[in-house]
């Protein structure tokens, strides 16, 4: 890889050679001051940087990306003062989501969430929400898989204990409302599993696994 910059430091372009120094893609960080011009070059990935700043001492980073074949996708990027990631999205050539995330403060910790979407219709097809306590350790996560139509088609929560492991997983049927089956672990003293319970829809244990060390 060879980079060059501009002199106030801003990354210019990046090319990448095989063993035999031949090129075999170039990207190029140049763009007009509106950040949409674009140039239709083989090998070659045009990325235009736009930096936006907030009053608060926030700021955004958006990347439009074009690619060798033509096509631009989008990349958005959100920082608080602090400059810790608080949302992101990526889009295609006609600015439909792909992806995007978001982070917020909650009384216990932090909590982020990450959507995956089905382009076409606009709809989310995977969601992934992960809670955090004041220490930054993982205290809760949930995963929910969506049909088109917005259905739940599978939905887990998962609880973690201070060592950030498994306490307590729930498994729900279709609908995401009602509960099919859980597992609960249940450690000793050195955070080792000593006992893993599985039960059904009802509560009842169906299946018992029990941990011995010496």
């Amino acid at each position: 890889m060879v980079y060059t910059y501009y002199s106030n430091g801003e990354k210019e372009s990046t090319s990448n050679y095989n063993g035999k120094g031949k090129l075999i893609k170039f990207w190029s960080y140049a763009c007009s001051t509106q950040g949409t011009e674009t140039k239709n070059l083989k090998d070659t990935v045009k990325v235009c940087k736009i930096a936006e700043y907030n009053k608060d001492g926030g700021f955004s980073i958006t990347n439009i990306i074009t690619g060798e074949d033509g096509q631009l996708s989008k990349q958005e990027r959100k920082y608080n003062v602090d400059s810790v990631l608080i949302e992101s999205a990526q889009f295609n050539s006609k600015n439909k989501y792909i992806y995007k995330s978001k982070t917020d403060k909650t009384e216990e910790g932090w909590q982020t969430k990450f959507w995956d979407f089905f382009v076409k219709q606009q709809t989310i097809s995977y969601e992934r929400i992960f809670t955090y306590n004041d220490k930054k350790q993982l205290t809760n996560s949930i995963v929910t898989v969506f049909s088109k139509n917005g259905k739940v088609k599978r939905k887990v929560i998962t609880d973690y204990n201070n060592e950030n492991k498994f306490n307590k997983i729930s498994y729900y049927k279709k609908g995401g409302k009602l509960i099919d089956s859980t597992t609960e672990y249940i450690y000793n003293e050195n955070n080792l599993p000593i006992l893993i319970l599985a039960k059904d829809e009802t509560g009842k244990i169906t299946k018992k696994t029990i941990y011995q060390y010496q």
